[in-house]
């Protein structure tokens, strides 16, 4: 599998407490890819706490952070189009902090 290039904003994203925020996260895919090629995984990026995976076709959640469970979800339809960006539902005070793609 080749490497490929993300691109993530540059500036933090802002949200209110209770509401949902998109963490945005994408890449240009090759025009052979498929889906089941993509290993992806969000993660705190401080402590490497999973907080969203993806691989062979679906959700890989073992692992995940307890305080992320049933809130978290990928834009299932635009994953093709090389969009891998988090939505993060119901924003906690607990969840400030850096994400990584």
């Amino acid at each position: 599998a080749g490497a490929v290039e993300l691109r993530v904003p540059e500036e933090p994203v802002v949200a209110l407490l209770g509401q949902d925020a998109t963490l945005r996260c994408s890449f240009s895919p090759d025009a052979n890819f498929s889906l089941a090629e993509l290993s992806l995984i969000w993660q705190l990026t401080d402590t490497k706490r999973l907080v969203h995976g993806f691989s062979g076709g679906r959700d890989r959640l073992r692992g995940q952070g307890g305080g992320y469970a049933n809130r978290t979800a990928l834009f299932y339809e635009q994953l093709p189009r090389g969009n891998v960006s988090l939505l993060l539902r119901r924003v906690r005070v607990a969840d400030e902090g850096s994400f990584t793609c």
